[in-house]
This record gives C-alpha cells, sequence and structure tokens, in this order.
C-alpha cells in the first residue's frame, strides 16, 4: 500500500495503491483519439470511448496506433509480475497511457480515466503524475439474491456496469429459494418460475459481464432451501421430520431439505447442476450447503445416520459433505470448481470427514475467516456481521426489526476498521445482498441500501490509502458519480449553507450543518414547535460559484434514533420545491413536486441552470408533524461548455 494519505492523491473509487505527482494538468481535445495495441485493447477502447462520449459529448476516434493517439492504450503480457492479471500503470503526461499484462487490467485502467475526467468540469483536465495500481483482494463483489425477489435484467446489466466503475469482479447470482427458481432447466421443463431467466438471456448477461472484466457464480442453494424443487417433484423430499420441516422463512410447510439419501434425487441434481455450469464461462459454480437442521452429537436425524453409516461414515453431518463432495466431482468432471456456503462446521456439529480441498468456501457466519484457510480452503468472506445487507430485516443501525442489527451493514465503521484481510488463500469478499422480507418492495428501494456498503467494499477490498473517515470517502465518491450519468455531486467542501429557516439544537442535534455532510447518521431537523406550527421550511445553500445545476439527491433521515416520541421514519419532506439564482436575489423554479414516503434516497432531475445558490423550500411532511428531517443533500451539477 502506498505510504500517501488519500489526500494527495487524485480522487477515485477505490483510491489508486500508488501515485506520484507530476507538474500541472493535461488538456485533452476534442474528441480526440484512443490508439489501442490490437485485440483484447480494442475492446476495451470501444468501450472507454463510449464512455467518454457520455462524460464529455464528443465521442474520440479510435485508431490502431499508439503513438498517433492522445489516450493510448497498451497490453504488454510480458509484465504480469510487475503488474499482476488486474493491475495497471497509468502514466499523465503530454499523453495519458495505460498499459497492462491482461484485459482487466487496462479496462480498470480505462475506468480511473473516466474517473478523473469527471471531475473537471469542463470534461477536459487530467492531473499530470503517474500511478501503479492493483488489488489486494483476487475476489471483490456482491452476491444478490434473485431466488427470492426476481430483479430485471436490466437492473443486472446496470449492476455490472456499476461492478466495473468500482473495479469489482465478481457476481454470485442467488438462483433459487424456498418461493422462486429463476433458472430456465431444459432438461426439467416447468421447473423454473414464472419470473425467470431464460438460459439465452443468462448467457447473454454472462457476456456482459465478461465484457466488463466480472466473472457471474450462479448458485442452485442445495439440499436445504429446496422447498420450490420438492413441490416439483416430490419424491426429491427427505421424509424425516426433523429435516422435511425448518424454522427458517418457508420451511414450516415442510420439503424445506433433499433426500440427501436418494440416488434418484442426486441424479436429479446432478443432472441440473451440469445444466447451470454449462451456461455460464466462469470456473465456479455455487452449491449452497446451508440452512439444514443441525446435526449435533445429541440430535442426529435417523434416516440420515443410517445412510452416512451405510457409507463407513460415523455421523448425521457426514451426509451433508459427502453430498457436496458427489456435486463437486460431478462439476470437476465437467471442469468446474466448486463454491459451498460454510454450514458444516456450525453448531458443534461432528463429522468424520472433510470437505473436498479444491472446494472454495464463503465464509458467512461470524468469526475469523483464518479459520477456514487454516484448514486449507480458499475462502471468500460474506460474513453476515459485517458483509451482510438485508433491508427486509433492517435498515437502520440501532436494528428497527425482530432480527435486531442482522441486515444491516455498519458501512462507516467497517470502512474506519479496514475490516477485509487478505492473504493467499483468503481470495478476498463479497457483499452479500439478501431479499428476506423485501419480495414485495421495488427494485429502486433494495439496491439504495447497498450503494454505500459496496462502495467501502470496492475501496477497501482494493487496498489504496484510506480516506480520513467514511464520510470524506462518501464525499469523494459523489464528487465522482456513476458511470452511468455524466452528472457529478457539488464537491461538499465547495458548498455551505447561509440561510436556514430553523433547526433543532436543543433536544437532538440537528444542525442544518448536516444537510452537507454525507454521514447518514448525522440530520437536520428543523426546530420542535409545538406551540407554533410553521410551514414551509428552507435551507439555502451557496456552492461557491455559477455552476450549471441540474438535480439534488434528498436523503431522508437515516439513523434510525428515536428522540421522546420522535421516530426516524417520521417528518420525511413531501412536497418541495427548488429554487436556483445566481445572485441569491432573483429566483428560478427548477422543480416542484412530492417525494416519496420511503427511506431510500429521492432522486430529483431538472434541466441544467445556470446558479450558484439552491434553495429547498419543503411545505409539507408525511406525518403532518410540521417538522422536516433531512439526513443529507447532495446537489448535482452537469459539465460546463
Amino acid at each position: 500500500m502506498s505510504s500517501k494519505t488519500s489526500a494527495t492523491i487524485p480522487a477515485t473509487v477505490p483510491a489508486l495503491r500508488e501515485w506520484t505527482p507530476g507538474d500541472g494538468r493535461l488538456l485533452l481535445g476534442s474528441p480526440g483519439a484512443i490508439g489501442h495495441s490490437g485485440g483484447a485493447a480494442a475492446e476495451v477502447a470501444e468501450l472507454l470511448a463510449d464512455d467518454l462520449l457520455l462524460f464529455r459529448g464528443a465521442r474520440p476516434v479510435i485508431v490502431a496506433d499508439p503513438a498517433s493517439a492522445e489516450i493510448r492504450l497498451i497490453l504488454d503480457p510480458g509484465r504480469l509480475d510487475e503488474l499482476g492479471a488486474e493491475g495497471y500503470r497509468l502514466d499523465i503526461g503530454d499523453t495519458v497511457q495505460v498499459v497492462a499484462a491482461g484485459r482487466s487490467g487496462l479496462l480498470y485502467g480505462s475506468q480511473t480515466i473516466g474517473q478523473l475526467i469527471k471531475q473537471d468540469q469542463q470534461r477536459r483536465a487530467l492531473p499530470r503524475g503517474w500511478a501503479v495500481d492493483r488489488p489486494l483482494c483476487a475476489v471483490r463483489g456482491q452476491m444478490i439474491d434473485v431466488g427470492r425477489k426476481f430483479l430485471p435484467l436490466t437492473y443486472l446489466r446496470s449492476e455490472i456496469r456499476r461492478m466495473a466503475w468500482l473495479k469489482l469482479n465478481s457476481l454470485q447470482l442467488h438462483l433459487t429459494e424456498w418461493n422462486g427458481f429463476r433458472f430456465e432447466s431444459l432438461e426439467f421443463p416447468g421447473l423454473a418460475s414464472a419470473d425467470h431467466y431464460t438460459q439465452a438471456e443468462l448467457r447473454d448477461l454472462d457476456a456482459y459481464a465478461a465484457q466488463w472484466g466480472v466473472t457471474i457464480v450462479p448458485e442452485i442453494d442445495l439440499p436445504g432451501h429446496a422447498v420450490w424443487l420438492t413441490r416439483y417433484e416430490p419424491r426429491l423430499r427427505l421424509r424425516s421430520p426433523a429435516m422435511d420441516y425448518a424454522g427458517w422463512p418457508g420451511g414450516l410447510g415442510g420439503g424445506w431439505t433433499l433426500d440427501l439419501t436418494s440416488e434418484f434425487a442426486r441424479d436429479f441434481v446432478r443432472t441440473l447442476i451440469i445444466e447451470l455450469a454449462g451456461v455460464f464461462r466462469g470456473e465456479y459454480v455455487h452449491i449452497g450447503g446451508d440452512e439444514i437442521p443441525l446435526q449435533t452429537a445429541e440430535k442426529q436425524d435417523p434416516e440420515l445416520l443410517a445412510y452416512a453409516q451405510s457409507k463407513g461414515f460415523r455421523y448425521s453431518g457426514d451426509a451433508l459433505i459427502d453430498f457436496a463432495n458427489d456435486l463437486a466431482a460431478t462439476l470437476r468432471e465437467h471442469g468446474k470448481r466448486t463454491e459451498l456456503w460454510e454450514w458444516w462446521t456450525y453448531g458443534d456439529q461432528p463429522a468424520s470427514i472433510e470437505p473436498h480441498p479444491e472446494i472454495r468456501i464463503s465464509k458467512w457466519l461470524d468469526g475469523d475467516p483464518a479459520d477456514l484457510t487454516r484448514r486449507g480452503y480458499r475462502t471468500v468472506g460474506v460474513n453476515w456481521g459485517g458483509n451482510y445487507v438485508t433491508p427486509g430485516y433492517s435498515t437502520t443501525p440501532t436494528g428497527t426489526s425482530p432480527q435486531g442489527w442482522e441486515g444491516h451493514m455498519p458501512a462507516e465503521r467497517i470502512y474506519a476498521d479496514d475490516d477485509y484481510p487478505s492473504d493467499d488463500l483468503l481470495e478476498g469478499h463479497r457483499l452479500g445482498r439478501w431479499m428476506d422480507k423485501a419480495e414485495a418492495r421495488s427494485t429502486s428501494w433494495v439496491h439504495f441500501f447497498s450503494h454505500r456498503p459496496l462502495q467501502v467494499l470496492a475501496d477497501r477490498t482494493w487496498g489504496g490509502p484510506a480516506a480520513a473517515s467514511a464520510t470524506d470517502f462518501y464525499a469523494r465518491a459523489d464528487a465522482i458519480g456513476a458511470a452511468d450519468d455524466e452528472r457529478t455531486a457539488v464537491p461538499v467542501r465547495d458548498c455551505r449553507v447561509v440561510e436556514v429557516s430553523s433547526e433543532e439544537v436543543k433536544d437532538e442535534d440537528g444542525s442544518a450543518q448536516h444537510l452537507l455532510d454525507p454521514n447518514p447518521q448525522t440530520q437536520w431537523v428543523t426546530q420542535y414547535r409545538n406551540d407554533l406550527m410553521i410551514t414551509p421550511h428552507q435551507v439555502v445553500i451557496d456552492t461557491g460559484e455559477v455552476r450549471p445545476l441540474a438535480g439534488v439527491e434528498v436523503w431522508p433521515r437515516q439513523d434510525g434514533k428515536i428522540v421522546e416520541d420522535f421516530h426516524h421514519t417520521k417528518a420525511r419532506p413531501r412536497a418541495i420545491r427548488i429554487e436556483v439564482s445566481t445572485d441569491r436575489h432573483s429566483w428560478h423554479e427548477a422543480w416542484s413536486g412530492t417525494l416519496a414516503n420511503e427511506q431510500p434516497a429521492q432522486s430529483v432531475r431538472f434541466p441544467e441552470l445556470p446558479g450558484r445558490y439552491l434553495k429547498l423550500i419543503i411545505d409539507s411532511d408525511w406525518d403532518n408533524l410540521f417538522i422536516a428531517a433531512i439526513a443529507y443533500l447532495s446537489i448535482l451539477q452537469s459539465r460546463r461548455p
């Protein structure tokens, strides 16, 4: 890791590992040219050209001669030892040059170029200097539970693009659950849910992911969570009452566990898993393996125990391990490797055998991932105490659900603790995005709660120098913006509150200054005025100079606190107006309307207007309390002509 602090390095997400500054800035021409060394470099050049068209409004010419272009993308496999498969060297002098040993490194270098360009208001200037950048962790990404909640392919594609922008490379798709089976099986017609992905759609998604350097790890969760399978084919059902029913959601109606003792059931899932493996080009297939009723020394299922002993094993829990090893052997025969959720070690379950040493383990239970690496297993951390995002259970750090804290990732603490260890066997980390109790929620609702956590995971698993705090990191990320949007946030360092109608500073810290603080655990709260209910509320923000203002992101209160009887879900703004001014005297209405009554940030876009000052006027709140609470107001700007 570089010894420099993030304050001395150009802002990117994730942060550059090493940076040596040069003198001044390079001004790119328009539309300019991208030169490449051929092969995969030509593919990356096309992707970068599309990005620059969005960011700059002009698409560079692409040429096969790097020496003749202003931006140069060069693949040099001979630098593999120096840069690794995903690393790159970026030189910005009189030209911009990215050199990488592999396609992913070249792609990540191009994302860095895009992020640097977006931070210049005219989308022309780049800081001179050079960077050597490569990831700390080999596996960096997320798991998305599309089994419980079907998510449209358009969303999955947008997530792949978001991942590439953040230099993430691993997308695990949890395709099956007790309430849904999202994979189209041609071997077993009618097995898939009404909402599912066809094999053609998944192949197309897999190709799109490969284009952006993301490998999909498909998962069919077995032998637990098998309700959909056992309803489709009752002969798959393990009839032992202790295994057939389970206390997890979906398990009370029976059919929870696949019959591990049945050769018919094993043949069925072998066929299914081979079919799944054939759709995706990645080397790993995830076979689940979690949450079947515990097999402790005192409580062993008789049917499983008899089966295990018939195969020369000692314990009923050995049947689960044998099942996993059976599927792993099948996948090896077809050129694939296996990934498995940690479960066989949970709750003091005895075992006389171990999972095959080539199986990679998803570490999701709390504890040290090194416990598994010390046993020789390649491991990916998805720890539920830190890497889980399950908004259907909890959306606040205080835990507003019966499950309490479970499901809320403490992203600010995780960022500060840098809680992403790595070694030769601990290959990396994924964010676990579960959809329990969120099945009926909108796609945008469940997406919001992954926004900051995925940024944090991306930054810390890459391994560059950390910002002074998560709040500073969020401000940096917002000033860069998204890959699919030309707009960026006005840097919060340029903004200040110059007028506010009221703020609560007696019963809680509701200072208006918190509006410009990306920390989701602070907020502006208007003054509690039980004796005199007054609206509208308003606040005026000075952005420092005249800019092409183009929208806002309004974050309702996020902290989950209750001050007396004032709950965090109350006082959300309802009817609002936004006005823009260049001089704070003459105001122009940019937008008026109603915000949704929900916790996720509300995005407001309007045609760009020149303005230095932005006024937010709140005419009403959803609970008629005559109080408003906002955690964060991010002001958006377009590129300056």
